[in-house]
């Protein structure tokens, strides 16, 4: 094998043959880049499954938020019974709304993918249906006619690559209100 020859300068004509010397070169920069490997795989794949993490929370909003929307529309849309009481009208307008988020008797749910039992969601307790004003301002009005309702939906989503401590408990919660104006 030769050795290539490498000019001293421009005014010498002699050439002169350089041989590497073991341990030089390329043998070294191997070890090299496998120990910046070593040090810098672990924060990329932290970076990564967190930003894995970040999208399922951004899809379980998206679906919160339509979840408490498409609730707050049937219970915009509810027709009272004029018979029953304010008391009566508000618990069947609420359990209207929740049956559209999520009918475990069905299993129909507004929710797309999310996981909608225990510990994520509970329909009973995540669902909270509430009025601006809690007393009609008329008080003949027993269907609550003309005034607003808030749905307000909350979920757990479980992160599946958290580095933060247990205090969070593996989940973060995802939290969305809609209001609308009853017929």
């Amino acid at each position: 094998m030769a050795w290539p020859a490498v000019e001293t300068g421009s005014d010498d004509d002699a050439m002169v043959a350089v041989k590497a010397q073991p341990g030089e070169g390329c043998g070294r920069s191997g070890g090299q880049s496998l120990v910046e490997l070593a040090l810098s795989l672990p924060l990329l794949m932290m970076i990564i499954m967190g930003v894995i993490d970040l999208s399922f929370v951004l899809y379980a909003h998206a679906q919160v938020a339509a979840a408490a929307g498409q609730g707050a529309r049937a219970g915009a849309l509810f027709v009272g019974d004029l018979s029953q009481s304010l008391a009566d009208n508000d618990a069947a307008r609420a359990a209207a709304v929740r049956r559209v988020i999520y009918d475990p008797a069905t299993g129909t749910t507004a929710m797309g993918l999310l996981r909608t039992g225990l510990p994520n969601f509970d329909v009973n307790s995540d669902v909270q249906v509430s009025y601006p004003n809690p007393v009609p301002l008329d008080p003949a009005n027993v269907t609550r006619s003309g005034e607003e309702i808030t749905v307000s939906v909350v979920y757990r989503q479980p992160l599946w690559f958290t580095f933060l401590p247990r205090a969070v408990s593996g989940a973060m919660s995802v939290s969305t209100t809609a209001r609308m104006r009853i017929q």
